[in-house]
């Protein structure tokens, strides 16, 4: 392999997070000093900022905190303690969110990097890097990544987690068990419907063809002592304050099956409503690359099919039977989507340079 060889990956790989991290940040003070969605201004600044007059136990777990915690760091971090972010809120509360919006899109583009493994792990470097590329560009996690949320930042740990689950079906090692149960707690407790990784990780055990079952048992049995304590970290008051984490579950169940929706939304399918947003929140064409992908692995490499098709399948059809659904609510499986949308391209792309009779190219090797 030449030297040209060696380092074009790294470079591909340097220019695409270059390219989403610019995406990300581009008008990330819109808006601001004025803070216009009624999420951003009523969840995770606010509750980080009232970390500094009080203890580290949120009160609040109708969202787990994790995000938060990250964000009352970056404050401390940028302006030194309470008197500094009071001063800093009081002058331009925008210089304050800010901070939070730039963390966000960091941790998108973190997404997008580990993305790429996970690709790399579950099928090779031309479908991860166009998987990465999806991310990278896909309005709807650039967007959101533009605002103090925790819906895109969920997305880093649980691509960590996809890693983890591409190496638990291709080699096994308690590693894999170890690196996917960390991304699972960490995304629990960012997002809880980040959860929906666990399939992955459950059917990678299940089909992966070479560990014999007690070492499957044994992996599973790590990566669920690693996620707990992950949880616990990044969450520590959900046991602390266990009545105050029940009530918060409890009250985020109830919100999302009051019966009564909320003002603007179209439709009442949620199911259908989220299939629909896919179109505009990926892209016609990726959506339908997609569906080609999973059709694909289906009947070719049925192992992959398990880990990346059901937990999409699934986590459309839990929420769709919400009263309430937002486009963003879908984002945590905008990764397994992009792998998908990624196989499928790949698939055409080398089937239309067959049929117009040129030698096979060596991404396509």
């Amino acid at each position: 392999m030449s030297t040209a060889e060696r380092t074009a990956w790294p470079a591909g790989i340097a220019l695409l997070l270059f390219v989403a991290l610019g995406l990300r940040v581009w008008g990330i003070r819109h808006g601001l000093p004025f803070v216009y969605n009624a999420d951003e201004n009523a969840h995770f600044v606010p509750q980080a900022i009232g970390m500094f007059g009080h203890s580290y136990n949120p009160g609040y777990f109708i969202n787990p905190p994790a995000f938060t915690y990250l964000i009352h760091v970056a404050l401390f971090l940028r302006f030194g303690g309470r008197d500094g972010v009071s001063d800093a809120y009081a002058a331009d509360a925008g210089d304050v969110f800010v901070i939070a919006r730039v963390l966000a899109a960091v941790l998108g583009t973190l997404a997008v990097g580990l993305l790429v493994w996970a690709g790399v792990r579950l099928f090779d470097r031309r479908t991860a890097l166009v998987a990465g590329a999806l991310l990278a560009v896909a309005f709807l996690p650039v967007h959101y990544a533009h605002l103090a949320l925790n819906d895109v930042p969920t997305l880093a740990p649980l691509c960590l987690a996809l890693v983890g689950a591409g190496g638990v079906l291709r080699r096994g090692r308690l590693r894999d068990y170890a690196l996917a149960g960390a991304g699972l707690g960490f995304a629990c407790a960012t997002k809880y419907p980040g959860g929906i990784v666990l399939l992955c990780l459950l059917a990678a055990a299940a089909v992966a063809p070479r560990p014999s079952w007690g070492r499957r048992a044994g992996g599973l049995a790590l990566a669920a002592l690693v996620a707990l304590a992950a949880f616990a970290i990044a969450n520590p008051y959900a046991l602390l304050d266990y009545g105050a984490f029940r009530d918060g579950l409890d009250e985020q169940s109830s919100a999302s099956n009051d019966g009564g929706g909320k003002l603007g939304l179209l439709g009442e399918s949620g199911g259908v409503y989220y299939l629909s947003t896919t179109t505009w929140g990926l892209g016609w064409i990726p959506a339908l690359a997609a569906v080609a992908g999973a059709v694909h692995l289906a009947v070719r490499d049925w192992r992959r099919a398990v880990v990346l098709v059901p937990p999409v399948v699934v986590f459309v059809a839990f929420m769709g039977t919400q009263d309430r659904f937002f486009a963003r609510w879908l984002l945590p499986v905008y990764p397994l989507l992009c792998l998908l949308a990624a196989y499928g391209a790949v698939l055409l792309a080398t089937w239309v340079i067959e049929r117009a009779g040129r030698p096979r190219p060596a991404w396509a090797a």
